[in-house]
């Protein structure tokens, strides 16, 4: 069984032409899953047909028309003969659409009980056709949520209750945004859902937009790999071009990804950075398993914001001088970003993120007044155990930061911390560059915001906590 499910594995690669020689530059792949077949039904429905032919219609330079029929892993052969035929249906009425396209029809075995049963279309293209852009390869339709919530905002109709707190920097993003896709380049294989596929990269494309106005060199591009959950080989084969160290599969846990609510076949994203040595060029892979169990709550429709910012942070070489500043500055940007976007404005994530503290963190944040707050900070540096206070409450001394200061002066000590700072290096940090690093960024903080870090903390920033948690 194991040697058959291999060689149908290869075999759907080399009919997709996504393998790892072509994916790169070549092609891309669009995919569209037919409307269910009733019970043992292998012809094609009107509601078929019309999707059939809306595939073509869409993608007049497509080289490859490919049609699969999916069964579930354990169902007997029958099973496969039948989904086979439904899927060479599909390709034959394609092709009577169209004669001039090249067919190619397979079956596949799934674990995911929602395809069983089910004839996924995947039509490839090459990029460069004529009349064709990289943009092209995304539906994003008019306007993506993100320029359509920063002309609400521009037009004064965007609402929200914590608008006036996050207004500062939702008015930088929308100051003459461009969404920038040359900043990705995307793999994703056969199974995936294209509805998903394109909300993902857009929030993709979004944050790091976002952060490439303020690198010193500019965003590397970052490959986004995407996968379901029963398509190791075809990650596997990704990864062996673009890796130079070993990945190690989805699970929750930090080294096989952030696959949050501890369940990696609903959402689990994991950064492979290239300024570290991971991947084999200058360049970072993002590779994230979008599994069956995968429903688009509030928390997942920003989580890709939310790493864009570890993005612009692991470009300038920034890390964790402070226990509040990595993790806070991705959860202030996911937050305010996240007030654009339609889908997610009525989700009141800051009290939500309040909340899930509490209960995430092995001791909850339960100071009741500025002494409480400090003297809890100074146990938090470096504790695991205050994981969850570092995202919402880290995010909490960003926006002060900001509110108080201005945006203006919170950027140019960012771009100052990235200039002068030594690099920060996850693992093995020299003992005499991390006591540097540390006083360099209390000094830039001095001297940007004229006031003391320590007292800060203690006095200002320590209060505001308790404030926000009350």
């Amino acid at each position: 069984m194991r040697k058959c499910l291999a060689i149908l594995s290869a075999a759907l690669l080399l009919a997709v032409g996504l393998s790892s020689a072509i994916a790169a530059t070549k092609y891309s792949a669009n995919q569209k899953t037919l409307a269910t077949f009733s019970a043992t039904a292998t012809w094609l429905t009107s509601t078929q047909k019309a999707q059939v032919k809306a595939a073509v219609e869409a993608n007049p330079n497509a080289e490859k028309f490919i049609c699969t029929g999916i069964r579930y892993y354990s169902q007997p052969m029958s099973v496969n003969i039948m989904v086979r035929e439904r899927a060479k249906a599909a390709c034959d009425y394609a092709k009577e659409l169209n004669p001039n396209l090249s067919t190619w029809t397979q079956s596949k075995p799934t674990q995911a009980r929602s395809y069983a049963g089910k004839v996924l279309l995947t039509i490839t293209s090459l990029k460069n056709a004529v009349g064709a852009t990289p943009e092209d390869n995304w539906v994003k339709g008019a306007d993506t949520p993100y320029e359509a919530g920063c002309q609400d905002f521009e037009a004064g109709r965007l609402k929200h209750k914590d608008l006036e707190t996050y207004r500062p920097i939702i008015a930088d993003i929308c100051e003459n945004f461009e969404m920038n896709y040359d900043l990705v380049e995307v793999r994703y294989s056969p199974l995936v859902d294209r509805e998903d596929l394109d909300y993902y990269v857009q929030a993709n494309v979004f944050g790091l937009s976002y952060w490439n106005r303020y690198t010193t060199n500019g965003m590397d591009k970052r490959y986004l790999v995407i996968l379901m959950e029963e398509e190791q080989d075809w990650w596997t084969a990704q990864l062996d071009e673009l890796l130079q160290i070993e990945p190690v599969w989805f699970g929750p846990s930090g080294e096989a990804g952030h696959c949050y609510a501890a369940e990696p076949e609903a959402l689990c994203p994991k950064l492979y950075v290239g300024n570290e040595g991971a991947t084999s060029g200058d360049f970072d892979v993002l590779t994230t398993m979008m599994g069956s169990k995968l429903e688009w709550t509030p928390f997942r429709r920003v989580i890709a914001i939310h790493e864009s910012t570890h993005g612009f942070q692991t470009s300038e070489r920034l890390g964790h001088w402070r226990s509040w500043f990595v993790e806070g500055q991705a959860t202030y940007f996911e937050m305010a970003a996240s007030i654009l976007v339609s889908s997610v404005r009525g989700f009141d994530g800051r009290d939500q993120a309040i909340a899930e503290s509490h209960s995430r963190d092995e001791h909850p944040f339960k100071a009741t007044n500025s002494a409480e707050a400090y003297e809890f900070l100074k146990n938090c540096n470096g504790r695991q155990y205050c994981h969850g206070l570092n995202y919402i409450g880290g995010s909490f001394a960003h926006e002060l930061l900001v509110n108080t200061y201005g945006l203006e002066t919170y950027r140019a000590w960012n771009l100052a911390l990235a200039e002068q700072l030594p690099d920060f290096v996850w693992q093995g940090q020299p003992e005499a560059e991390r006591v540097q690093g540390n006083k360099m960024f209390a000094d830039l903080f001095q001297e940007y915001f004229k006031v003391d870090i320590d007292d800060w903390e203690k006095n200002t920033y320590s209060q505001y906590l308790v404030d926000q948690f009350s």
